[in-house]
């Protein structure tokens, strides 16, 4: 996580907000967030990662079905 500082008249650092770190220096900003395109990631599975999960819940269910039968 970024954070933001500004110098005091005395020589401390003193912690910003983003807004206010945002106010002195616009350009601080990552460009997607300029552009106001949100950022995009695929979140699809693959058919393999699908085949495992659905194998596992087919496991899990015949492992109940056999501890309740």
């Amino acid at each position: 996580m970024k954070r933001f500082y500004d110098v005091s008249p005395t020589g401390s650092l003193v912690p910003l907000s983003k807004r206010a770190a945002l106010a002195i220096d616009p350009t601080i900003v990552p460009r997607a967030h300029l552009s106001h395109e949100p950022i995009q990631r695929d979140r699809s599975r693959s058919k393999g990662h699908i085949t495992n999960v659905r194998r596992k819940q087919r496991e899990a269910k015949r492992g109940l079905e056999a501890l309740f039968a």
